[in-house]
């Protein structure tokens, strides 16, 4: 059953990925701000933020990557909640993109606060681009940077939400890790697009079933 929103609460977003064998998951965090009040819940977030993400994340997947899903619970307060998720995007990513690159590459987008140290910096790594994306140098190729940055602002922005006479507002934040509380928590003040590869731990597929 979906969980009812109230002002204040924060929700962990999880946006899924494939490619073959391998998964990807990112986690975000946003806090809700109620501005006409009314029953909104995280089956509303999850749609909302399926209709923002799916395509312009689909744009730089790799032709044979495929989005999956957005799933959204409240995680403050405690205790958590059950994940609603909607598949309404679910598609692979553009043909023209080609192949998936080795899939321990990814775009990076880096988390900005206004707070100093490592504990208030974050990061996402966009998963499998496609062989088209990378260029002739070893770095990506302008579009990708350019669809790498489209999906990067949905992903660490602002957004509404209006159902029926509600209207919602989400702020994205920055969750600290660790068990959540009051206060290891803090307002995104921006994001930088990284114009090279990341990598994540390898992601072979030795050993893995067929």
């Amino acid at each position: 059953m979906a969980t009812l929103l109230l002002a204040g609460d924060r929700i962990k977003v999880r946006v899924l990925c494939k490619c073959r064998d391998q998964v990807s998951t990112n986690v975000l965090h946003w806090r809700t701000r109620v501005i006409a009040a009314g029953p909104v819940t995280t089956a509303d977030v999850a749609a909302r933020l399926d209709g923002l993400i799916a395509a312009p994340l689909r744009a730089i997947l790799s032709v044979d990557a495929t989005y999956v899903a957005v799933g959204v619970s409240r995680y403050w307060p405690l205790p958590p909640t059950v994940e609603d998720t909607d598949i309404t995007g679910t598609g692979l990513g553009a043909a023209g993109n080609g192949e998936a690159l080795p899939t321990q590459i990814c775009g990076i987008v880096t988390k900005l606060t206004a707070n100093a140290g490592r504990k208030w910096r974050g990061r996402i790594y966009m998963p499998f681009p496609g062989e088209a994306s990378n260029g002739l140098n070893g770095l990506p190729e302008v579009a990708y940077v350019a669809g790498l940055a489209a999906v990067g602002t949905v992903m660490t922005g602002f957004f509404n939400l209006l159902v029926g006479a509600a209207i919602y507002e989400f702020d994205p934040v920055l969750q600290a890790s660790g068990t959540p509380d009051a206060i290891n928590w803090t307002v995104l003040a921006g994001r930088t697009v990284r114009t090279v590869w990341a990598t994540q731990r390898s992601r072979g597929s030795y050993g893995s079933s067929p």
